[in-house]
């Protein structure tokens, strides 16, 4: 019995926890349309963890939400995305050789999908939406 609580602790508490490269990274966590993630920047990547329950079998809008929260947290374009629906790992263009800015606090966005498809130029079609913070 006490075995399974300690165990079932240790994996709770990791839920949000970063990987490796992330580990000395600072958190922002931001909500994105009922979204919540936990985004870490290092060294021109970023990793956006998915800290609420929320039904999600695909990326779908994840991808798009999550690269919104990183953008937010990093003030950095998302080149590319990869992952899966719960740790979602973005390569970030911060223009010529910027550093990337610290930004406080965690910060809640209110997100309208609108009715119109975008498509990068590495070939990614995606939702657009339209976010105010509040």
């Amino acid at each position: 019995m006490w075995r399974g609580l300690i165990i079932l602790s240790l994996l709770v508490g990791a839920c949000s926890a970063p990987g490796r490269y992330f580990a000395d990274a600072p958190v922002r966590r931001l909500d994105v349309a009922g979204s919540v993630f936990d985004v870490r920047i290092a060294h021109g990547l970023a990793e956006a963890v998915r800290v609420n329950p929320q039904y999600a079998p695909r990326m779908g809008e994840l991808r798009t939400r999550a690269a919104f929260a990183i953008e937010k947290a990093s003030g950095c374009d998302v080149v590319q995305l990869g992952g899966d629906q719960a740790v979602i790992l973005g390569r970030l263009d911060c223009g010529d050789g910027a550093a990337v800015p610290p930004l406080p606090g965690a910060v809640s966005y209110s997100c309208l999908e609108l009715n119109s498809w975008v498509t990068s130029a590495d070939g990614w079609s995606y939702s657009e939406f339209d976010c105010d913070a509040y």
